[in-house]
């Protein structure tokens, strides 16, 4: 695509006395990020991208695994127990699913971006995933911890691949190394103290296949996810049936 800009730096007061501004006009042909990154730099301001990106509204977006329904269900019933008992507020239950990425990208790149991750997670194969423990990150938040087998490491690897596709200027993707469901965040001191000390003396048991992965967006100004695509696992399927078993004793 053909971008006609026209580049304007404003000249310090100290030349001529003036507010003179010095203009300049370009005509080249840029992907709209490495157009802003240019921009960026001539110009020294962040905020232009912002400013100048007319038409290229920046989206945010999360790569996740979600749990079967069962095992969503019974995830539900142990951070309603955990809210009851510890007297968590509702923000600081976690979501019950396993982020892999978040990251932000053009809207007008969109297309382009959920077709690269379809391809990706197509070539992978399901797999199933147990979990087993409870685990503190670091003295904030508790969470399940989700075991880095093959499969796993595979589909963290293919995702790394495909950083460049989550990238914008000024903006770097975050990518998981240890994936977890998250039960409870930003905890208190005082919460923390109360509550590890019990949940480490008990058992968590769950497992399910993973078989596709969702790619979640959210607009500017928007506060709920809303799930984009669906990303199909398709590369020889693992013959196994759903696990529902989901322990908290």
């Amino acid at each position: 695509r053909t971008f006609i800009a026209t580049l304007a730096t404003h000249a310090a007061a100290a030349i001529a006395g003036s507010h003179a501004a010095l203009q300049l006009t370009m005509v080249c042909t840029l992907h709209p990020c490495s157009y802003l990154t240019i921009l960026q730099r001539l110009n020294g301001n962040n905020h232009m991208q912002q400013t100048i990106q007319t038409g290229h509204k920046v989206n945010d977006y999360r790569i996740i695994i979600r749990p079967s329904e069962p095992v969503r269900e019974r995830l539900a019933l142990v951070k309603s127990k955990l809210k009851e008992h510890y007297e968590l507020a509702p923000d600081q239950l976690g979501q019950s699913h396993i982020l892999l990425a978040a990251f932000k990208q053009y809207d007008g790149f969109e297309e382009k971006l959920v077709r690269r991750l379809q391809n990706a997670a197509a070539g992978l194969s399901p797999f199933k995933l147990s979990l087993y423990n409870v685990v503190s990150e670091p003295t904030h938040r508790v969470a399940l911890e989700v075991p880095l087998h093959f499969h796993m490491q595979e589909l963290i690897k293919e995702i790394r691949r495909h950083q460049w596709i989550m990238r914008i200027p000024m903006q770097q993707p975050f990518v998981t190394t240890h994936p977890s469901i998250i039960l409870a965040h930003t905890l208190t001191p005082s919460q923390y103290n109360s509550m590890w000390p019990r949940l480490q003396q008990r058992h968590f048991t769950a497992s399910f296949i993973v078989d596709d992965l969702l790619l979640l967006r959210r607009r500017r100004g928007e506060k709920a996810w809303q799930i984009l695509e669906r990303l199909p696992l398709q590369n020889m399927p693992v013959l196994a049936s759903q696990g529902v078993l989901f322990q908290f004793a």
